[in-house]
């Protein structure tokens, strides 16, 4: 277990964003996933469900409110690639 500097600014939109609990938390999630500057996030979505009791369509569908955000972009893998296993990788540059 490590430690995660997430930005206060994160707090304060959250409101002004009108985004949900559910949402935030899948944000916090790829927040601790990122270490590297263009190392992005890809977490599976089966996991992150686990850790916060909800499904992978709960997962889902914060996802693509976080995409509809602008706050990050989705790119898909091939279950051959040898570093992402078919997992998405999260963009979250913007």
């Amino acid at each position: 277990m490590g430690w995660s500097a997430i930005p206060t600014s994160l707090f304060f939109l959250q409101g002004a964003l009108n985004m949900t609990p559910t949402t935030f938390n899948v944000l916090l999630h790829l927040i601790i996933h990122w270490w590297k500057p263009y190392d992005w996030p890809h977490p599976s979505q089966e996991s992150i469900a686990v850790r916060m009791g909800v499904s992978s369509r709960t997962v889902q569908r914060s996802l693509q409110e976080l995409e509809n955000y602008g706050l990050l972009t989705k790119i898909r893998t091939s279950k051959d690639n040898p570093k992402y296993k078919g997992r998405n990788i999260y963009d979250m540059s913007l």
